[in-house]
């Protein structure tokens, strides 16, 4: 295998080595490197993609993966065959050993995006999902009100049909009605941000963020939230500068 043939880019745009087409998968997406041929281990990074790079279903910036591990684009599956055909795909020509790293600097370059940006890309994804779940738990408090008044203020209406005149009676039903109707969407609603909140998980949550919001070089979490690392571009750790 050539050294070209090591590192394999994924993405939309045409330019990458396995280009998906699927919307879900960014026009730069990911890298694969190849650490050990004969075991097959690779080792893969996402490169600032909108809609992550999932192994068994976690999100990572960068793991070691085989053919054992099932790897997403977004919803797009790897099927690792392309990993194989490109993998023996002879080279159209030869380059000089100066100009063969040059090209590959260059396609780093290129296909990589900043540190900064990658950062970003996984504390914005946290805060949005995370305020998902607050607003749900809001609402499924919210609810919870609806519930706890709609059924007795339906039970009163019903009680009183018999002590209204017979002209005023259709005032207890409708109110029933109503009240009722307002008690099961409620429980609906309520379902459904049960299955919501459940999917969103927010202990899977923290644990992805935990991992992936850390320093590239020296792998210490960033404690400081993305706006304040903006403003102080350096890893309080190692120093090295993460937002140029």
């Amino acid at each position: 295998m050539s050294s070209q043939a090591k590192r394999v880019t994924v993405g939309r745009k045409p330019g990458n080595t396995i280009v998906l087409t699927n919307a879900d998968v960014s026009g730069d997406h990911a890298i694969l490197t190849l650490i050990d041929a004969l075991t097959n281990r690779w080792e893969i990074q996402d490169v600032g993609s909108r809609n992550g790079t999932f192994v068994d279903g976690q999100r990572i910036l960068r793991k070691e993966v085989t053919p054992q591990n099932k790897i997403t684009f977004g919803q797009t599956p790897l099927i690792w065959d392309q990993l194989a055909i490109v993998s023996h795909k002879p080279a159209a020509k030869k380059q000089s050993i100066a100009d063969e790293s040059k090209t590959q600097e260059l396609k780093i370059e290129f296909f990589e995006l900043p540190i900064g940006e990658k950062l970003k890309n996984v504390y914005e994804d946290f805060m949005d999902k995370k305020s998902r779940i607050e607003e749900i738990q809001k609402q499924e408090a919210l609810n919870a009100r609806y519930q706890s008044l709609g059924i007795p203020i339906a039970a009163l209406f019903g009680a009183s049909v018999g002590f209204l005149p017979p002209e005023y009676r259709y005032i207890s039903i409708v109110g029933t009605v109503i009240s009722l109707t307002i008690a099961v969407w409620s429980f609906v609603k309520s379902k459904k941000f049960t299955v919501e909140k459940k999917k969103l998980n927010m202990t899977k949550l923290t644990e992805q963020y935990d991992i992936n919001y850390r320093c590239p070089y020296c792998q210490v979490r960033i404690n400081d939230p993305y706006p304040v690392l903006r403003q102080i571009k350096n890893c309080r750790s190692c120093k090295k500068t993460l937002i140029s």
